[in-house]
């Protein structure tokens, strides 16, 4: 849902000029619309520190990230 409808009532603490018919409140619906933006992917170590010894054979993974999606309401695939 990307619209929402918030109900505001106010009403006056002193009381207006005598002869001037009011109502103790009066309110009013206000529409507000969300639009939604694309947030980044999020990486919870950041950074992240990794150390290796001199000679780690070549196509040694060193590291695996898990990225996290901010937005937990879109379906998306992060890659």
């Amino acid at each position: 849902n990307d619209a929402f409808t918030l109900m505001v009532v106010v009403s006056n603490q002193a009381h207006l000029a005598s002869g001037i018919p009011s109502s103790p409140s009066s309110s009013a619906a206000v529409s507000i619309k969300v639009l939604d933006v694309n947030e980044a992917p999020v990486f919870p170590s950041n950074p992240k520190i990794i150390r290796f010894e001199e000679g780690v054979p070549a196509d040694t993974t060193l590291a695996t990230f898990a990225a996290l999606d901010p937005d937990r309401f879109i379906q998306q695939t992060i890659r």
